[in-house]
């Protein structure tokens, strides 16, 4: 049975919430379900229940110094750098630097596109945009995965592989606290690949609340801005943490708060927009343009946009007065000269249709 509307916006808003708790406790709830073909199967429990650890400044170092190890490794081995594999794949002739060329100059033009897709205030106009957007998106990902296959391995994906596996074994925790390891560090020598996978993909689905999105979304909802309003001024005492030790999720949920609050206050959104991050955000980027249709609109009793259709109005957040061109033409279309109202026409307009009386 599908859920109404009220029923879907009940349940986003316990995620929401659920959301919160994991960002305050600074971990997640991860439930792995082995096989019994896996070491980690255990007959008196089918499922290993832990927590995520979520990472701060001071893990991410740690990290960081771990990748470069692995790298390093990787590099006295022999394997070569991706700067090394793409020159090898010129010199061969597999692939040319006026393919590289084309993969750099796409996505300098796919963020000018996106930058102008941000700018314009009129819905219709920007979704014509976002198509030509998708098409060079699909474009570009083939060719970068002709190129992935071409490089073949190097330090950097080898570096990348291990440092997967162990930030796992890192990240896991027995308790909410995050005192005790869920695997120790022997236990690495006993996982194999689909050990390693059916980890990651349970870590994985432990984070879906904690998506950008989602972060975004809680942002701007109301159950929580009437907690952030009370230490606004002051948003790090929200988790009671000096600023350099939030984790990185508490961090972006403070800084989407801080920004969107400031457009909500100083940019005059429309009231439909105050729980929508993106919209707002699109809404900041418009900027002086969709405010001066706005007062545009306010001033005006014959207010009206070439080419905007009755929802560009409401999602630039004005009110179209009066009819444009092409509204008084098919107008005039249906009426005599005596006003009294005549056969339509083919539905086509005539140069006749847009002269006056």
């Amino acid at each position: 049975m599908a859920k109404t509307a009220g029923q879907s916006e009940e349940v986003e808003e316990t995620k929401l919430r659920k959301a919160l708790n994991d960002l305050i406790l600074g971990c997640s709830k991860v439930v792995i379900t082995p096989k019994e073909s896996s070491v980690l199967y255990k007959p008196s429990s089918t499922s290993i229940h832990g927590f995520a650890k979520h990472f701060g400044l001071k893990d991410q170092i740690h990290l960081d110094d771990v990748y470069n190890d692995f790298f390093n490794k990787a590099s006295s081995n022999g394997l070569p750098t991706k700067e090394e594999a793409i020159n090898r794949m010129y010199e061969n002739g597999d692939w040319t630097e006026k393919e590289e060329k084309w993969v750099a100059s796409q996505k300098v033009f796919l963020e000018n596109l996106k930058s102008t897709k941000a700018k314009l205030a009129i819905k219709s106009q920007a979704d014509q945009v976002q198509k030509s957007i998708d098409n060079i998106e699909h474009k570009l990902l083939e060719k970068e995965k002709k190129r992935l296959d071409l490089i073949g391995s190097t330090c950097e994906q080898y570096a990348n592989l291990q440092l997967n596996s162990y930030t796992m074994m890192y990240c896991m925790y027995q308790d909410e606290g995050c005192t005790k390891k869920l695997f120790e560090k022997e236990d690495e020598e006993y996982l194999d690949h689909s050990d390693i996978s059916l980890i990651v993909s349970s870590y994985n689905k432990g984070m879906e609340l904690l998506s950008l999105d989602r972060i975004k979304k809680l942002s701007v909802s109301p159950f929580f801005v009437s907690y952030f309003s009370l230490v606004e001024d002051h948003p790090g005492t929200f988790f009671n943490k000096d600023v350099h030790q939030l984790t990185f999720y508490q961090l972006n949920l403070l800084s989407y708060a801080k920004v969107l609050r400031s457009i909500i206050k100083n940019a005059g959104p429309p009231k439909h927009m105050h729980e929508d991050p993106d919209k707002l955000f699109e809404w900041a980027e418009k900027g002086e343009n969709a405010r001066k249709l706005m007062e545009k609109a306010d001033s005006s009793d014959n207010f009206s946009v070439v080419g905007a259709n009755k929802d560009d109005y409401k999602e630039m957040g004005v009110e179209r007065k009066g009819k444009n061109i092409f509204d008084k033409a098919l107008e005039k279309n249906s009426k005599n000269r005596q006003g009294k109202p005549v056969a339509k026409k083919s539905g086509e307009l005539g140069i006749m249709d847009f002269l006056g009386e």
